[in-house]
């Protein structure tokens, strides 16, 4: 290696010391580096972010009971949420809060599997950035979370879409909103067991459950007291869409309620379900104003109180 007849011997052997103490202390100070991060790493989930009360906090600490599964991370509201790395408001996507709002053109996508089910809060729309389409595709995206918003701004003039098309996408949610023109439950269990509230909707809103995408599920359209009271010659009447139930048990055990405490008459334009599809739904209709129904295609299968009568 060295060259022992060489006049260098002594410089050639000095070169290789301090080379090799140069290479030396370049990889002590890289296992400083990592060192430190995952002590920081450590420090951040231990203290999970308590001192900021006014972010949501991400770093979620499990419960002490919390029996861990392989391949799924606890979520905020006690749920099982798949791990991946590509999912938003998980641990490796962002390190500082939970809440996830809409793009700029008030777009807001849950794609990948998983994907924000680790969020304490969804809020689609917020200011002048309007809700106009909130995509929850990813197969169980968004599973289990309890605080989902749609904002439009001003009541009954927005169009917001609402879609869970992905397997187990919306399933056991809470879901609340306005301006709402579309609701579409299109994937296996999509809408299983959530809870959707929607206040002051447009006009023309639909709600479509397909497959078995809204068993147990809870719809309700309000429709709120007017502030400067109601005169009779002013009323007039507000046209919903169409509720529709396709496939087997698609809307088993499904509630539908409708409170119109408002000034105008509220028309559904049509109530239908395939056979099989609407067995133990509850149709239920409350408030001051009147409620009608253009066209009720129900199977006898169905439980149909006050939905082929009282209007």
């Amino acid at each position: 290696f060295f060259n022992l007849h060489s006049s260098h011997f002594e410089t050639d052997q000095l070169y290789f010391i301090f080379a090799f103490f140069a290479l030396s202390v370049n990889m002590l100070a890289k296992l400083f580096v990592y060192a430190y991060a995952v002590c920081q790493l450590c420090h951040a989930r231990k203290t999970n972010v308590q001192d900021d009360s006014t972010m949501r906090r991400l770093l979620y600490v499990p419960p002490s009971n919390f029996a861990p599964t392989l391949g799924f991370v606890p979520g905020p509201f006690g749920q099982l949420c798949p791990s991946s790395l590509a999912q938003q408001c998980g641990f490796y996507r962002n390190s500082t809060n939970d809440l996830l709002y809409p793009n700029e053109d008030g777009f807001l996508y849950c794609t990948t599997v998983g994907d924000c089910c680790q969020c304490e809060s969804i809020i689609c729309g917020m200011g002048v950035d309007i809700c106009r389409h909130l995509q929850i595709s990813g197969p169980k995206a968004a599973y289990g979370v309890k605080d989902i918003q749609i904002i439009t701004g001003i009541p009954g003039q927005g169009r917001a879409v609402l879609e869970c098309s992905g397997v187990d996408s919306c399933r056991e949610t809470v879901i609340k909103g306005n301006g709402v023109v579309d609701i579409w439950c299109r994937g296996a269990n999509a809408c299983k067991d959530a809870e959707i509230i929607i206040t002051d909707p447009t006009v023309g809103l639909n709600i479509e459950c397909a497959g078995t995408a809204c068993q147990g599920a809870k719809f309700t359209i309000n429709f709120g007291a007017s502030a400067n009271g109601c005169s009779a010659s002013a009323a007039a009447v507000f046209n919903l869409g169409s509720i529709r139930c396709f496939g087997a048990n698609a809307c088993t055990n499904m509630q539908f309620t409708l409170n119109n405490y408002g000034c105008n008459t509220v028309m559904i334009a049509t109530a239908e379900c395939d056979a099989n599809s609407c067995v133990g739904t509850q149709w239920n209709y409350y408030g001051t104003a009147a409620v009608g129904i253009n066209a009720c295609k129900l199977p006898a299968a169905a439980t149909t109180p006050r939905c082929l009568s009282n209007f």
